[in-house]
């Protein structure tokens, strides 16, 4: 999938906690591996001195799966990560699309008071970066009991990690003895396993 950033020059010249919008917008596109970024020809020349592993188009073929954002869009990971796994084209109005070039029918979602806002005034980026303290603030803990890490652990992990703060706990061997065999590394090994990754 690629995504569209709607007037990416938009989100050039506002600022939200330092950075341009555009450049958060993109950051958050990586951490769920969209890579291949279509945005206006005006933006073109910003977005390559940003040095991000993406590739930066001016066109797309309407036959392409396809998630447009608005360029002067804040929003949480939360949200985008609803929309990704959404199983057809869906869209929040006004904000955010994921087009299926298969699908012709449009489902709104609810936003459940995620944060999905458009920066157009001082008063709108005061309200973003109020919120964006408190997400930033959310704390996302997750324990593990395996004595071998595969893909799916870290693929868990990585989601996590989106969300806020990750701190990862260690279940105890009389724990997890209590409902499987005795595990395979001790505690140690695999708190020592996890501070790793």
């Amino acid at each position: 999938m690629k995504a569209y950033i709607q007037n990416s020059q938009l989100g050039i010249e506002t600022k939200i906690e330092s950075e341009s919008i555009l450049n958060r917008q993109l950051k958050q596109l990586l951490e769920f591996e969209i890579k291949d970024v279509i945005i206006d020809q005006d933006s073109l020349e910003y977005c390559r001195s940003l040095d991000l592993p993406m590739n930066f188009l001016i066109d797309y073929d309407s036959n392409e799966d396809i998630l447009k954002i608005q360029g002067n869009l804040v929003f949480e990971n939360a949200l985008l990560d609803e929309i990704l796994r959404y199983p057809g084209t869906c869209e929040i109005p006004n904000c955010i699309q994921k087009i299926l070039h298969d699908d012709e029918k449009i489902q709104q979602i609810d936003s459940r008071n995620l944060l999905c806002q458009k920066i157009e005034n001082e008063k709108d980026q005061l309200i973003v970066s109020s919120k964006l303290e408190e997400i930033n603030s959310r704390t996302v803990y997750i324990a593990f009991s395996t004595d071998v890490v595969h893909a799916g652990h870290i693929s868990i992990i990585k989601k996590a990690q989106r969300f806020g703060k990750l701190i990862a706990g260690i279940v105890t061997d009389e724990v997890v003895s209590s409902y499987r065999k005795f595990p395979l590394m001790t505690c140690s090994e695999r708190k020592t396993m996890f501070e790793n990754i």
